[in-house]
């Protein structure tokens, strides 16, 4: 159990794959992240790179008094690299 799986035999069936691949992405969080709640992940084109995969991730914070809103986005490009951008 290593986390986000091999993404590359989703890839084969893309865009019909999108689904399955928002509901991993949230599984996995929900399974590692135990501090985020609410986890929704959707899938975000990027018409600037067409070889890539974006997907927007929101959730709430839990911290000890509140819950505080959160967003990211989590791209993976044509040479399989990640990026994570928060805001």
């Amino acid at each position: 159990d290593f986390g986000v799986p091999d993404f590359t035999n989703f890839m084969s069936a893309f865009p019909d794959s999108q689904r399955n691949i928002e509901r991993s992405l949230r599984q996995t969080i929900q399974k590692y992240e135990p501090r985020l709640d609410g986890v929704r992940v959707s899938f975000f084109p990027k018409e600037d790179d067409p070889l890539a995969i974006s997907f927007q991730i929101t959730a709430r914070l839990v911290l000890k008094d509140h819950k505080e809103p959160v967003s990211f986005e989590s791209m993976v490009d044509a040479g399989g690299h990640f990026r994570v951008k928060g805001s």
